[in-house]
């Protein structure tokens, strides 16, 4: 199992990655905004071009989302659509939920309770 901690950009956003070769989390907590996107978005690619059958995004200590974050996540899950690796994601904070509700994305996107 491997377990990698990321702290990128003055640590607005950290990662938290933990692979057991089947299944990939990855925990963010923080801020998912253009500073940032760039660093998750190397993360979710990886695991979704790995061996693992699933990927679980957890957005549950997310506190902030703009536009470039939310257009990371519908990516994300097209990409995983296409090369056939199961995401999954777990929603954060109100403010994340709003955003996603807004923009009717908590129906498209794969998010489990």
């Amino acid at each position: 199992m491997s377990n990698r901690d990321l702290r990128p950009s003055g640590d607005l956003l950290t990662l938290d990655v933990d692979d057991d070769g089947d299944s990939v989390v990855i925990r963010a907590s923080g801020e998912l905004e253009i500073s940032t996107t760039a660093t998750l978005d190397r993360e979710l690619q990886k695991a979704l071009d790995g061996k693992a059958s699933t990927v679980t995004l957890d957005l549950s200590d997310l506190s902030f989302v703009d536009s470039t974050g939310l257009r990371l996540l519908i990516n994300a899950a097209s990409h995983a659509r296409a090369n056939g690796t199961r995401l999954r994601m777990r929603d954060g904070s109100q403010a994340v939920k709003r955003a996603l509700e807004v923009t009717g994305l908590d129906r498209s996107l794969p998010f489990i309770d």
